[in-house]
């Protein structure tokens, strides 16, 4: 008949302990990393227009705060462990609009990058928006995805997603 003393039974725990915190540390390390991309086409306020509208664009009789949209992309990386070197790149979101229909449409654009220790990077454009629809938009983007590339175990991966897919 087995007696359990104090000894063995705090042994026991730790030792389960250990093993649960084992299998659930290798899981994280060899987990799909999970990645999200968001992208917002928006009208711009007051405070917007008079911030980043140039003046110049703001006197001209045919430009107005309804027709200005504010396209954002948004992406952001939950690494597992075993990832190092994140790159996202998010692409130029300038020419697809400015090279549509012959018309340049861009009025301001940036990008920030999340920094070394952050995964993640935002984009936006503002641009003028009359004549267009979300279609003409998704059309703009098609062939302009976002590439991510990591290293892994010594070997580069890569992710694309497509900018047009995330329209809504």
């Amino acid at each position: 008949m087995a007696t359990f003393t104090r000894r063995k039974i705090i042994f026991l725990l730790l030792f389960s302990s250990v093993l649960i915190f084992s299998t659930f540390f290798m899981i994280q390390v060899h987990a799909d990393p999970t990645i999200h991309a968001e992208l917002t086409i928006s009208s711009i306020n007051q405070t917007e227009w008079n911030e980043s509208i140039p003046e110049s664009i703001r006197n001209t009789r045919s430009q107005s705060l309804d027709n200005i949209r504010k396209l954002e992309v948004s992406v952001s990386v939950n690494p597992n462990w075993g990832m190092s070197n994140i790159v996202i790149d998010i692409p130029d979101l300038v020419f697809p609009v400015d090279h549509y229909d012959g018309k340049i449409r861009s009025i301001r654009a940036g990008e920030q990058d999340g920094g070394q220790y952050n995964a993640s990077t935002q984009g936006y454009i503002l641009f003028e928006y009359s004549g267009l629809t979300e279609e003409d938009v998704q059309t703009m983007y098609q062939h302009h995805p976002i590439l991510i590339t990591w290293d892994e175990g010594g070997v580069e991966k890569e992710y694309k997603i497509n900018l047009s897919q995330l329209i809504d």
